[in-house]
């Protein structure tokens, strides 16, 4: 099975449900179109446990030495959405306990691209700092970046979503667009209208629905059977993988809507067996507020744009390696790496440490090197 896929299929099917349902039962429905009507809401997401386990990369060796602070994250928001200009905003800030970092980007809907605002890179570079007790401003300038926005094509972000590789390929050679592409409205309209009301549970304030594996798997033949051709043969796939991989992946994603509070909670849990996945278990709860807004949002002027190239030519120009990783930092680093040292083989050995060999000392590399004698050797 492809890395992350089935988890990232599950996103999808969690954050469609965010924005959209339908059938099933009168009530439910009446009270997701409701609420889809407005064009605006406000969002936590509080994270409950997170959880890596692939060791294939050195980015997953970094993420995984965030797991800590990643377990106590909570993110708070608002997503607007402009129809008449074919636009989004989406403002909030992740709270990582003993940092704030703000995010916000706008988004062309009729063309995919993203333009995500520079202040995020510039509070990550300021943390960098000073968990290395420096002055970020000390080693970079950042009027280059400040009020501009870091363009994302739909193009560069179907490339780095991909699912395809050249040594792990599929029948049907599906990527992540065309995998979303099976969670459309029309195909999960028609798979909750095929639920029972007993599917939905109903009180004098709430209703709810829970999305499990089975349910997934429900859902997945619906669109093999009343799919377009090239979306019968995704789905068919995707039952396919699940087969192969029975009883390693469980989920459970539950909505509660609440039609007098035009809210929605959404409480998710997902974890799996496998070994060579990115994240293995991950489990959290996500509440919007929807409410009608007025704002227009306009896409960043020409002069505001920067691409990411640009900036990271621009951060290695003027950043240089002569920065060196703190020792608390390194430690982390180092422990994880001890942790799934079994299961790292020669060629990722090879690659952590030339990663890392710019941004440690003489003493840190030596010891990194030691550590990963035995994968090297094999």
């Amino acid at each position: 099975m492809k890395k992350c896929r089935m988890f990232l299929i599950i996103l999808a099917a969690l954050f469609f449900l965010t924005g959209c349902g339908k059938k099933a039962s009168d009530d439910f429905k009446e009270t997701l179109e409701q609420q889809n009507e407005m064009n605006s809401s406000d969002f936590t997401l509080k994270m409950k446990t997170i959880e890596f386990g692939d060791t294939e990369n050195v980015s997953s060796i970094i993420a995984g030495a965030m797991g800590d602070r990643l377990k106590l994250a909570v993110i708070t928001g608002e997503n607007i959405i402009d129809s008449e200009n074919e636009t989004a905003d989406t403002n909030f800030s992740m709270d990582l306990s003993d940092y704030q970092l703000p995010m916000h980007f706008i988004t062309d809907l009729k063309k995919g691209n993203m333009y995500l605002e520079a202040t995020y890179l510039i509070e990550i570079l300021k943390i960098a700092a000073s968990l290395n007790d420096m002055n970020a401003e000390d080693f970079y300038d950042f009027s280059n970046i400040e009020g501009k926005y870091i363009e994302a094509t739909a193009e560069e972000e179907a490339d780095e979503l991909s699912m395809e590789s050249p040594e792990e390929t599929t029948e049907s050679g599906y990527d992540f667009a065309e995998m979303r592409s099976i969670f459309s409205k029309e195909y999960f309209y028609g798979y909750l209208g095929t639920r029972g009301n007993d599917a939905f549970k109903v009180t004098k304030e709430t209703m709810s629905y829970t999305f499990n594996s089975k349910s997934f798997k429900e859902f997945l033949s619906y669109v093999s059977d009343e799919g377009d051709e090239r979306q019968k043969i995704i789905a068919t796939e995707m039952l396919k993988e699940l087969a192969t991989n029975e009883g390693l992946i469980d989920m459970n994603i539950k909505m509660t809507l609440n039609k007098a509070k035009n809210s929605a909670k959404i409480d998710f849990k997902f974890s799996t067996d496998e070994t060579d996945t990115a994240i293995r278990k991950i489990a959290g709860t996500l509440n919007l507020k929807y409410k009608d807004s007025k704002k227009t949002v306009k896409l960043p002027k020409d002069d505001e744009i920067i691409t990411g190239q640009e900036v990271e030519s621009d951060l290695e120009e003027q950043q240089g390696g002569d920065q060196y990783m703190s020792e608390e930092d390194f430690q982390e680093i180092y422990d994880y790496v001890s942790q799934y040292q079994a299961a790292i083989t020669p060629e990722i050995a090879q690659q952590i440490l030339e990663e890392y060999a710019p941004y440690l000392t003489e003493e840190q590399l030596a010891r990194l090197e030691s550590l990963l004698q035995g994968q090297i050797a094999a």
